[in-house]
């Protein structure tokens, strides 16, 4: 009743102020229309958008640019889905337009497949910082203006964190010098590829294993053929032969007899690193987290 009574006030504020021709004159008091204001990842958002605002205002001096963000940043907190900018709506050249898209489909993969509670001010930054980088690509065509907000998007999708349900290390095993797959081994295959096969931006890591049996040199060509035969099964169902990397590890160390001839399958995203060297922070930008 309170938040009804609050927004008829307003209105009412506003068709007053429309008949005495004061409208600019009138400040609107902040409130949402919500409950709740949001939280975890779209609050980093808000903040993120909002800090932008401020940098092309204070910073850049482009109050247009500050103005589209600080909209941005209000949709969030009104609870509206507010995704990245799109290239198609910028006046950039073609051939930086295709990597800028293809950035973008990196980044909705990101948004879409990494979202956890330890993951969430980073894809808020790389959002951000997406759209700062479509911004100064418009706007600097000539310059290297982008070059920070860039650096900070690549750097902020490399410092993602691996969801839990990707964890899992998918073993197929094999029979004593056998490549072919098992039927257990081609259920396993198919399992993984229906969880996989529409992550494009995914990579599948293929270990080749043997057991001690027969020597060393030996072993390491097997290895590698039984990576080659699930790489080659990951195919048959649909995994692209480019988003699969093969290793022949030979000897498996940790394990022996059945259990050391397999092939373990790991997956990750093509733009998360291995090594995480720390987040740069761009100069004159307020961050909504520590990295």
């Amino acid at each position: 009743m309170k938040k009804t009574a609050k927004i008829i006030t307003v209105l009412l504020a506003l068709v007053l102020a429309s008949c005495s021709g004061n409208l600019a004159d009138i400040k609107l008091p902040s409130f949402t229309l919500f409950d709740e204001t949001p939280r975890g990842f779209y609050a980093n958002l808000a903040n993120e958008y909002e800090n932008l605002a401020a940098y092309e205002l204070e910073v850049m001096n482009h109050p247009d640019d500050s103005a589209h963000f600080q909209a941005k940043a209000r949709r969030v907190l009104r609870h509206q889905n507010v995704p990245p900018d799109d290239p198609q709506d910028f006046n950039i050249p073609d051939g930086i337009k295709k990597k800028m898209i293809d950035a973008r489909v990196m980044l909705m993969d990101a948004l879409e497949t990494m979202q956890t509670s330890e993951n969430e001010a980073l894809l808020a930054m790389a959002q951000s910082r997406y759209d700062c980088w479509l911004v100064h690509q418009e706007d600097f065509p000539a310059k290297n203006a982008y070059i920070s907000c860039k650096k900070d998007f690549y750097d902020a999708l490399a410092l993602l964190s691996m969801p839990v349900d990707d964890h899992t290390i998918y073993s197929i095993y094999f029979d004593s010098a056998a490549v072919g797959l098992s039927d257990d081994g081609k259920e396993t295959v198919s399992k993984v590829a229906e969880h996989y096969r529409d992550r494009a931006e995914w990579v599948l890591i293929l270990k080749g294993y043997t057991d001690t049996e027969g020597s060393a040199s030996e072993n390491k060509v097997l290895s590698m053929r039984r990576a080659i035969a699930v790489k080659h099964a990951l195919a048959q169902y649909g995994i692209s032969l480019d988003n699969i990397v093969i290793s022949a590890e030979g000897e498996s160390r940790k394990a022996q007899g059945a259990e050391g001839r397999r092939v373990d399958i790991e997956a990750a995203p093509g733009y998360m690193a291995k090594d995480k060297k720390g987040q740069r922070v761009a100069p004159g930008w307020q961050h909504s987290a520590e990295f």
